[in-house]
């Protein structure tokens, strides 16, 4: 028995209103033969979105391409569902794309108008940040605690700083505990973990100070962008003990 193609439907153009976007539709058809007789046919659909190149080969080779996803500024285009933005808001980048899939047929539901540009994003997977398609930055909840924003009780006093967050709408998880013993020392032996849900306002703030650094990586600044920007109002209420995002009661100096 063997697996042979026989036929294809081409339907795999459709712009929106944005140029550099398209999505498709490959209908193909498989017949399945023993000998010379034909036992079954099956019929499968692949839909997506790819680049004004993919589509050009597509349609000059008339066989079955891989597509590649939609890039624009070396990020992927990605077609997500409705809530998408809202999750990543709330609990975080890798949760909206656990619970919010991308759109199986967004070729069937750009005609059904089904799709707007807000269902579109620019993704950015190595810094976990998604964006809208002019670039501007989409908030996504951050996870913060003593190793990645130096909450801890030799930068802070925690008390302070915990009373001053609880007061916050734009934050969930909030815990003040103990250091794993392996990390432990005299100034690192209690912190705080949370989840901040950034406002739009705030976030975009905060990437602006993250690129002001002018370091490779600038998502690897967050923690530092959030505190000299006192985004959660822990220097303004005291409960910051420095004024430097990286001095400690830990260091030699102090």
């Amino acid at each position: 028995m063997k697996i042979e193609e026989i036929t294809h439907s081409y339907q795999v153009k459709y712009e929106s209103e944005l140029q550099y976007i398209h999505v498709y539709k490959d209908i193909y058809v498989f017949k399945f033969t023993k000998t010379s007789e034909i036992k079954k046919k099956k019929t499968a659909t692949i839909q997506g979105d790819c680049r004004e190149v993919d589509i050009k080969r597509h349609n000059k080779n008339k066989t079955r391409d891989f597509f590649v996803s939609s890039t624009k500024e070396e990020k992927q285009i990605q077609i997500v569902s409705n809530g998408f933005l809202e999750v990543a808001q709330k609990k975080g980048y890798s949760d909206a794309w656990d619970k919010k899939k991308r759109i199986a047929a967004p070729f069937d539901m750009f005609l059904d108008k089904k799709i707007t540009k807000d269902n579109f994003i620019l993704s950015d997977w190595s810094s976990y940040m998604i964006f809208d398609l002019d670039g501007s930055p989409l908030p996504c909840a951050i996870y913060m605690d003593y190793i990645e924003a130096g909450l801890s009780n030799g930068r802070y006093d925690l008390v302070k700083a915990k009373k001053i967050l609880e007061k916050r709408n734009d934050i969930d998880g909030l815990i003040l505990t103990d250091v794993p013993y392996y990390n432990c020392s005299s100034g690192c032996s209690k912190y705080i973990r949370l989840i901040w849900q950034p406002s739009k306002k705030d976030y975009q703030k905060m990437w602006e100070k993250c690129l002001s650094y002018k370091t490779q990586w600038p998502s690897t600044t967050m923690a530092h962008a959030i505190f000299d920007l006192d985004l959660l109002g822990l220097r303004k209420g005291g409960a910051a003990y420095f004024d430097e995002f990286y001095k400690s009661k830990e260091d030699e100096d102090y």
